[in-house]
């Protein structure tokens, strides 16, 4: 499957989920297929820098929650920090 709808899939997993995703074009992130906000985690968090990656919540990574994690994988992506708010998701 391209890159392009691998990227596609995941994102709409993820709005469909309630994730905080976002284009780049909205001001976020970097050299990345799409971002996920760290800064809206009302009703459930989903990214949290300053938990980081010393067991702060368990089964997360870094600050991530496993969900994320969940559907990336699946379509061969991964999440990584560009600054403490924002996500950049880029292929595997």
């Amino acid at each position: 499957m391209l890159l392009e709808k691998r990227a596609e899939r995941a994102y709409k997993k993820l709005e469909a989920m309630g994730a905080p995703v976002c284009h780049l074009g909205e001001g976020y992130g970097g050299n990345a297929l799409f971002a996920i906000s760290a800064e809206y985690n009302e009703d459930e968090i989903w990214a949290d820098y300053y938990i980081g990656c010393d067991g702060g919540m368990p089964g997360w990574d870094c600050g991530i929650n496993p969900k994320i994690e969940k559907v990336l994988k699946k379509y061969g992506l991964y999440a990584e920090w560009y600054n403490p708010g924002v996500l950049d998701v880029s292929e595997a």
